[in-house]
């Protein structure tokens, strides 16, 4: 993942600091009145969010009371591995520690449902900063990664909201790699490390991602014949083999539960089902308060709305495409965001009963990588397609602002009239 010795930004502990406050600050207002109710409500309905609630503290009393036997919850009992029915939330168990009762689980989660906006901001938001946008637009790639229109739909999925880990590693690897620096590129490993750990909804896209720029890196450095220092290397080869340990250990169970119960397998037909169709990128969410009422009629004729509503945004789409068009990022950057944006698109609609790969690429991934055959909502990959968009975004205000000052500017070097 070796990167080009490129100019970079100077962070400073005050602007990552402010950051942090303004990220808090949104996730509190943006969600206003839940902060007021913190243990006796919960966002969205009580669908998931009870059962999430639930695993968050069975996590923590596994973790103090049968550490051997984490995944056997007195859930379905007696059969095993009950906690594996479903994305079991692992990486927020140490949370499931603190308090104990009905009340406290409630309020663990509702300062956890906070906290996944918050991170999915700042995350972006350095990421962002990495790339050497302003700050200005950086907070821009923030507010369209965490607060994208379609999120709305996902507020009872804690699983799916919680992907503020993969900016920040992709953060942390990037300066990392730039910089020569081995704490930190074993910090973005450890942090996509603890991203699986919170479930393969959006760990699995984490790993492909993370294997993909890894090709992409070690192609270039060969290209350019600059290997990694030794002390990057080793802390590159310690934070793969954490990655993969994580992987591995969690899905252990999650092979055994699919022995045991051989009907758990996803068929073709059940991902058909949830597979978005195409009138699916522009149907919001029924809160939005803008387009959710004029979007009703698309958003009514969807056969399964939490999993298929995907509208990005208009702002957030016509700013990522004046992104493309020019600076401040790097050509090879802006089309790679482009076509990164795009290839997800496509294949988070998923697949049909009935039709090859090449009218539905999401086949190959379905047949032939390993891992996607379990995955049931294939609109999940929006994560990734929002997460370019939102980058674009950012270089889209850039370009946006940077026209505004040369307007003005040039307004007020005009020559007055004789």
């Amino acid at each position: 993942m070796r990167t080009p010795q490129l100019s970079t930004i100077s962070l400073t502990k005050r602007e990552i600091g402010a950051a942090a406050a303004l990220a808090v600050l949104l996730a509190l207002v943006m969600h206003w009145p839940l902060p007021l109710h913190i243990g006796s409500d919960v966002p969205k309905d009580l669908g998931d969010p009870l059962p999430q609630a639930w695993q968050i503290a069975w996590g923590g009393h596994a973790l103090q009371h049968q550490l051997g036997d984490y995944w056997q919850s007195n859930m379905y009992w007696p059969l095993d591995n009950s906690l594996a029915f479903s994305d079991a939330l692992a990486g927020y168990a140490p949370f499931g520690l603190i308090g104990e009762g009905f009340e406290a689980a409630i309020a663990r989660y509702d300062l956890l449902f906070l906290f996944a906006y918050a991170l999915a901001f700042l995350g972006t938001y350095l990421l962002a900063r990495e790339l050497r946008v302003s700050r200005p637009a950086a907070a821009v790639a923030g507010v369209a990664f965490a607060y994208a229109p379609w999120r709305l739909e996902q507020d009872g999925h804690l699983h799916v909201l919680s992907s503020g880990g993969i900016p920040l590693a992709l953060f942390l690897l990037l300066r990392g790699y730039r910089r020569d620096r081995p704490g930190t590129v074993l910090a973005g490993w450890l942090v996509a490390a603890w991203q699986i750990s919170l479930g393969f909804t959006l760990g699995l896209q984490v790993a492909y991602l993370l294997g993909a720029l890894g090709l992409a890196g070690l192609i270039w450095s060969w290209r350019r014949r600059r290997p990694l220092p030794p002390p990057v290397l080793a802390a590159t080869l310690c934070g793969v083999i954490a990655v993969a340990a994580t992987a591995a250990l969690l899905s252990r169970p999650y092979m055994q539960v699919l022995d045991d119960h051989p009907e758990a397998h996803r068929t073709r037909a059940q991902v058909a089902g949830l597979s978005p169709p195409v009138r699916s990128f522009i149907a919001a969410p029924e809160q939005n308060l803008i387009w959710g009422k004029a979007t009703k009629p698309v958003r009514d004729e969807l056969s399964s709305v939490p999993e298929q509503t995907l509208f990005p945004g208009i702002a957030i789409l016509a700013l990522a495409l004046l992104g493309v068009a020019g600076p401040p990022l790097t050509r090879r950057l802006r089309w790679g965001l482009g076509l990164a944006a795009l290839a997800c698109a496509v294949l988070s609609l998923g697949l049909t009963e009935h039709g090859g790969a090449l009218l539905h690429p999401y086949q190959l991934l379905f047949d032939l990588a390993p891992g996607w055959s379990g995955v049931r909502v294939p609109g999940r990959l929006t994560t990734l397609t929002s997460l370019a968009l939102a980058l674009l975004a950012a270089a889209g205000a850039d370009r946006l602002a940077g026209g505004v000052v040369r307007r003005r500017s040039a307004a007020v070097c005009e020559p007055l009239p004789p």
